[in-house]
């Protein structure tokens, strides 16, 4: 788990949870009390790790598509990532985007405008990444995705 967590495979890991029933939560909230700066819990440059796990998943779409574990386990590693807390926002955040999740991305920035405004600047940047070399599908999805979550805070669901 901790070789696919620091290579940002989200379809592996979400793969692995669902057929084994391994918890990705309890694994990185261990990871991020237990190794120094928080392991694998810790994606580091957000919008690296975005790109990196969109890849993951869409790999996974084109050898078994919407059906492959990957695709199905991607909604519960969600969730255990979100239950876990603070310690797993980071992969929440890649999770919760992807997965065009916006109740919850604002579980994870509720009162706290910062972490907002970092992941609408990386989902920027993503767009900006994603245009430059020919992606328009990916930059399309991504920028609809962040101004769907800009109407929900300007509308009071922040």
């Amino acid at each position: 788990a901790a070789f696919l967590a620091s290579a940002g495979d989200l379809g592996n890991l979400s793969a692995l949870s669902r057929e084994t029933g391994f918890d990705v939560g309890c694994f990185f909230l261990d990871q991020s009390t237990r190794v120094p700066g928080g392991g694998a819990a810790r994606l580091g440059d957000f919008p690296k790790a975005l790109d990196v796990a969109a890849d993951s998943l869409v790999q996974h779409r084109k050898s078994g598509g919407a059906a492959s574990a990957a695709w199905a386990g991607a909604g519960a590693f969600l969730e255990q990532t979100a239950r876990a807390g603070s310690a797993c926002a980071e992969w929440t955040l890649v999770a919760a985007t992807l997965l065009r999740r916006a109740d919850a991305l604002e579980e994870v920035f509720a009162g706290r405008a910062e972490v907002r405004a970092a992941w609408d600047r990386g989902v920027r940047v993503c767009v900006l990444a994603a245009e430059a070399r020919g992606d328009a599908r990916r930059a399309a999805f991504l920028d609809a995705f962040r101004e769907e979550v800009r109407r929900r805070a300007g509308a009071g669901h922040a």
